[in-house]
Order: C-alpha cells, then sequence, then structure tokens
C-alpha cells in the first residue's frame, strides 16, 4: 500500500511538472505590483467574498490617486485585493489559479510596513505564453496609470529597492532657480540621455552626477522630482546616513536600480565623517 501510494505521488507530481505551467512572482519585485494592480481592477476581486481591502497601495508599492485640488494629500480609495490564500479567475478564456503566500513574522520596507510575499499564478498546458500576457498586460496596465506620476523607489529594510509611493508630475516652472538655471540644467540632462551611444564609444561609464547643496527646505528634492517629471524617469532614493546602509548594500543597490533613472544620494556628508578639509594641517598655526 504504502509502495503503490508513493508511485501515485511520484506520477501525480510527474502529471502537474508537464501539464501544468506556473510562475511565481515575488512582492519585492516590480511584476508583482503590476499583477496586483492588474487583479485589484478585476471584476472577479470587485465581487469575491474573500478580498484584502486597503484604502491605499502604498505598502504593496503603489499609491493611491490624489485629489485635483490638493496633490498633496492622498484621497481615500478602497481597493480591493485577493486575500492570502487561493483563488480562481479567467483571462483569455483560460481559468488561471492564483495562491497568493504571506510567510508569517517576515517583513520588510520602509519601516518595515511591506511584507514579503508570494503570488504564484497557474494554468494547465505545456506554454506558458498565456502567463506571458498576463504580466505584460498588467505591466501596460500599470505604466499607463502612473503614467501621469513619478514613481519613487526607496531602500527596505532588508536592502532591497521598494517602491515607495508616487507624486505628481510636478513643472519645472514651480522651482525657484536664478534665472536660466533650470532650463541649463534641464538642457544638460537632455543632451546626456540622448549621448548614450557616444559614452559606449569612448568606453567611458554611462553616468553623470550632480552636487546639490544648500539648507534643509530650500528645494532640492522639489527641484529632482520636477527634473524626473520633465524626463520621465523614476527617482531612486539612497540615504547614505543610514545605520543598515553597507559598502555590498549600497553596491547590490548601484547593481539594481534601473537602467535610466535618477539616483538621489541623500546625505552624502555622511559617507565623509572623520576626515579632515583638504589642506587642513593641525599644530601649525594654519
Amino acid at each position: 500500500m504504502a509502495l503503490s501510494k508513493g508511485a501515485f505521488d511520484h506520477i501525480y507530481e510527474h502529471a502537474k511538472r508537464r501539464f501544468l505551467v506556473r510562475a511565481e512572482l515575488d512582492s519585492r519585485d516590480d511584476a508583482y505590483r503590476w499583477v496586483m494592480h492588474w487583479l485589484s481592477q478585476h471584476p472577479t476581486f470587485r465581487k469575491s467574498q474573500h478580498v484584502s481591502v486597503s484604502t491605499s497601495l502604498s505598502s504593496f508599492g503603489w499609491s493611491a490617486d490624489t485629489t485635483a485640488d490638493d496633490s498633496d494629500r492622498l484621497a481615500s480609495r478602497i481597493m480591493y485585493l485577493p486575500a492570502p490564500g487561493d483563488h480562481v479567475l479567467r483571462f483569455k478564456g483560460r481559468w488561471l489559479w492564483l495562491s497568493r503566500r504571506r510567510p508569517t513574522g517576515t517583513t520588510s520596507g520602509h519601516q518595515g510596513r511591506m511584507m514579503v510575499e508570494t503570488l504564484q499564478v497557474t494554468t494547465y498546458g505545456t506554454s506558458r505564453r498565456l502567463l506571458e500576457e498576463l504580466v505584460e498586460a498588467a505591466r501596460d496596465r500599470y505604466e499607463l496609470s502612473s503614467r501621469q506620476r513619478t514613481q519613487i523607489y526607496s531602500v527596505s529594510m532588508e536592502g532591497y529597492w521598494t517602491q515607495a509611493g508616487s507624486r505628481p508630475i510636478r513643472p519645472m516652472s514651480s522651482v525657484v532657480l536664478p534665472a536660466g538655471q533650470a532650463e541649463a540644467l534641464l538642457a544638460d540632462c537632455r543632451e546626456f540621455l540622448g549621448s548614450e551611444a557616444w559614452y559606449a564609444r569612448h568606453g567611458i561609464p554611462y553616468r553623470r552626477g550632480y552636487l546639490l547643496y544648500g539648507a534643509p527646505g530650500t528645494g532640492k528634492t522639489s527641484l529632482v522630482t520636477a527634473l524626473a517629471g520633465d524626463l520621465q524617469l523614476d527617482v531612486y532614493v539612497i540615504s547614505l546616513s543610514s545605520p543598515t546602509m553597507s559598502d555590498e548594500t549600497l553596491r547590490n543597490l548601484l547593481n539594481t536600480a534601473a537602467t535610466r533613472c535618477i539616483l538621489l544620494l541623500e546625505d552624502v556628508d555622511a559617507a565623509f565623517v572623520g576626515r579632515t578639509a583638504a589642506g587642513l594641517v593641525t599644530g601649525e598655526g594654519r
């Protein structure tokens, strides 16, 4: 009897691998946010009896819409997401099985708010094309909904990039700078973004840096946000003063940020703690 059951389990597992196609999405990855956003708008979860209810999707990497008259205040918007567990829905005439898993006691994200989860999507057949089409449709819808917003990424407590939210695109005209300075900076950025081939031909690392300095509240972050909106780039924020920041974490973050983005290094002076100013010699009356 034990041998028969073992043989049955072996045949069952072989049949699953042969006739089922499965994709697993990690909540730290962009594809997870795309699919969850797509599911939140699917009729199945507008009528389902088992859902997760949220008034803000920031814990899953995107923000609720803002009101028209106050772009800094998040509007109350009820979203219905697949509850942890198993679900079934149809996509392009085929059945999909969803399994959302939330391991107990695992958190990440800014201040521990974002739970590390997995979402498994399974369908019958031998081709994964249907799952690829699902991810592509979810990506397209997500990008369409965020086209008028600047996406902001921050570093999770585990040292991964996580989408902290989004902001309405801010026009450069709203940033107060000396005459001609904003236009010159924007023109320089556009020239750089159009010169990737030149950098490649000459073997020069394709990056450009700007040092923004000034007292808190003088508009440094506002300028970065306006640049990102005008150039249609996402903003990736690293705080060098974070107690969890290490050389290895910083190296990993730099390697995994989007190819075309604005990387904002905050508190850059924290990288030079303990150094003396150039030319300063103590004990010699200088």
